[in-house]
């Protein structure tokens, strides 16, 4: 293991982190809201949205290696143009985005199956944003950026955990989101866009 690939592997765990709270911040306050509901059991909660996002992460490392062969190598930097128009899209439905989620919120408790159906429902951007990223990532550091976004889902959760009883904290989270998401969805958007020392073409 040398010093670069080290560099290499926390510069790719940055933008897997972007890249995850870029498309689940809304996922962070329904978990919020969820774990909030006195009737709604935490463990199908937590089952069901790991569950969700390891799904997400193996799709998109299977649709990852079949757009390999499908594409030319020199040619899938321009799957970041799908976060980038994502992001441009959340910043012009600013005005008609709901300002509170909690009236979305189930108000019956959910097994492990419903929450991870719920949350690959209202993160649907996820795979999206994930594809081009692990397609554009050097196969020495797919595992670290797959570890990163379930790492991140695992902390996502004990964070929402926390705060679930903190309305105020869930009010800022939804108003912060509404700006923050598309701003990140198009850094990594551009990221993708341009080579670096991460990619599947290093230098160029």
């Amino acid at each position: 293991m040398t010093a670069g690939w080290v560099e290499e592997a926390f510069e790719i765990a940055g933008i897997g982190l972007a890249a995850f709270t870029s498309t689940n911040l809304d996922n962070l306050v329904l978990l919020t809201v969820l774990q909030g509901q006195a009737h709604q059991s935490k463990l199908p909660v937590f089952l069901g949205y790991i569950g969700s996002i390891a799904t997400i992460v193996a799709v998109a490392m299977v649709a990852t290696y079949l757009a390999e062969e499908a594409l030319p190598v020199d040619r899938i930097g321009y799957l970041g143009l799908v976060p980038i128009a994502l992001g441009i899209y959340r910043f012009i439905s600013l005005g008609r985005l709901s300002s509170d989620d909690e009236s979305a919120a189930p108000k019956r408790a959910l097994g492990a199956g419903a929450v991870a159906a719920l949350t690959m429902a209202n993160g649907g951007d996820t795979a999206a944003v994930l594809l081009p990223l692990f397609a554009e990532t050097a196969e020495s550091l797919i595992f670290v950026l797959a570890g990163t976004i379930v790492g991140a889902a695992i902390l996502c959760f004990v964070i929402s955990n926390a705060i679930s009883e903190r309305a105020w904290v869930r009010h800022t989270l939804v108003r912060v989101e509404r700006w923050l998401v598309p701003a990140l969805l198009i850094m990594v958007g551009g990221y993708v866009l341009l080579n670096s020392s991460t990619d599947t073409l290093p230098g160029s």
